[in-house]
């Protein structure tokens, strides 16, 4: 059960190849044991991502938030998505039960686990933009935008992944918007 380079990388090529929208891109990820179990392990990489956002993200929506990042709110954010990534699986296995389409949530699971690192990546385009002197005004227009790619994405990689309709894809992307702000809202709750 080892990690080597031609399995990240095979997962990340199937990655772009599904944003790409690329027929092919399913035969890069391998369904077995051990990658379900390695993509469990992107979470570290989301968790830097993470770390280098956080910051920038309360300093474009608000100045003051900025100059006094805690660490209860980046301990928050962390929890938050450690939570949701390492929860978000059951949740959809239920779904998927419900739906009848479990034939491939392994394949499903290893595919939007590893899809993590291009949305992630994705999402710090908005910062860096920030970062070189774009207006904040402007960053919150392309925070919006790669938002909206994200969610295209995802919803695409559950339709690829689970091999399902267009429709049932929606379901599952609603859930997991609604799952993952219920969490942070309990959490929240927790933090105040």
């Amino acid at each position: 059960m080892s990690l080597n380079l031609q399995l990240v990388n095979d997962n990340v090529t199937g990655s772009w190849a599904i944003f790409l929208r690329r027929s092919f891109a399913l035969k890069y990820f391998k369904v077995d044991s051990n990658n379900f179990i390695w993509s469990f392990s992107v979470v570290l990489f989301l968790i830097i991502f993470q770390l280098y956002v956080m910051p920038f993200e309360d300093e474009i929506f608000d100045k003051e938030v900025a100059a006094g990042l805690t660490s209860p709110n980046v301990v928050y954010k962390l929890i938050v998505l450690i939570i949701n990534w390492f929860s978000w699986p059951l949740v959809a296995y239920v779904i998927c039960r419900l739906m009848a389409i479990e034939a491939h949530f392994i394949r499903y699971v290893i595919v939007e686990n590893w899809t993590g690192l291009i949305t992630q990546t994705l999402a710090v385009v908005p910062i860096m933009m920030y970062q070189v002197g774009v207006a904040s005004g402007m960053a919150i227009t392309a925070m919006f935008f790669v938002s909206l790619i994200i969610l295209l994405y995802k919803w695409r990689v559950a339709k690829v992944a689970l091999g399902t309709t267009s429709l049932n894809a929606s379901i599952i992307l609603f859930i997991d918007v609604a799952y993952s702000i219920i969490v942070s809202y309990f959490l929240s709750l927790l933090f105040v």
